[in-house]
């Protein structure tokens, strides 16, 4: 393949029908999203615990120090101040225990990287609140 264009029309008709889906998919998983969200919001044991000292320590001891997707760094987020990381680490857990995720944690960047020999792979860039909210 010599160009990025090339590259995308030769995998375009694979991914094509993965990518299509008919109305009626849409509404079995919009159905099953609902079910799985009231189930969720009914259970208390998966309520997560996130304090503003659990967001700390995750930055503080997150490996990583490149930007996310949310151009947040770890060490960044670890050196605020813990009024502010306490008010943070107070909407991610209300937003995640209700089953809302804040739509900044949903922007993932996919990047496509060639492989030396051929064909190519895909890297995520997901928002740093996210990753260290699943840490």
């Amino acid at each position: 393949v010599s160009s990025p264009e090339a590259a995308i029309e030769t995998k375009r008709d694979l991914w094509a029908t993965k990518w299509t889906r008919n109305s009626g998919d849409k509404l079995t998983t919009a159905t099953n999203l609902f079910a799985l969200c009231a189930l969720a919001l009914a259970d208390d044991t998966t309520s997560n615990s996130m304090t503003g000292a659990t967001l700390h320590d995750s930055a503080a001891t997150y490996k990583n120090k490149a930007f996310g997707s949310d151009m947040w760094s770890s060490l960044e987020l670890a050196r605020l101040p813990i009024l502010l990381i306490d008010a943070i680490a107070l909407v991610c857990k209300n937003s995640f225990n209700a089953c809302c995720a804040p739509h900044q944690s949903l922007l993932n960047l996919q990047g496509c990287l060639g492989k030396p020999g051929s064909g190519h792979r895909t890297v995520t860039k997901t928002p740093m609140l996210y990753r260290l909210t699943c840490r």
